[in-house]
């Protein structure tokens, strides 16, 4: 994991497959799978990082990393009275 972070904040290419094989080799690794779900974002691939937060959040329901991902890649599909009562649920939980 640590290997797969610092390559993706010095932007090496490889960062990407590391995140993966830590993600994929240990599913506790929960940070990993976000930092995963992040850098396919940032590639495009919405639809894999919505799947992998999803993932996390099947495993941690009230994960709040995860909740907020998803509710940044989703908030695109969603009215927009929708996505804040989402994002006002997330609020209510921090209190």
């Amino acid at each position: 994991y640590w290997v797969g972070r610092t390559a993706q904040r010095i932007g090496e290419p490889a960062a990407l497959d590391e995140l993966r094989a830590a993600a994929d080799g240990s599913a506790d690794l929960i940070a990993a799978a976000l930092a995963v779900a992040e850098l396919e974002r940032e590639a495009g691939l919405q639809q894999e990082a919505l799947a992998r937060v999803q993932k996390v959040l099947e495993k941690k329901p009230t994960h709040l990393r995860a909740r907020l991902w998803r509710a940044y890649l989703t908030a695109d599909q969603e009215a927009p009275d929708a996505a804040l009562t989402g994002l006002d649920a997330i609020a209510k939980d921090l209190e």
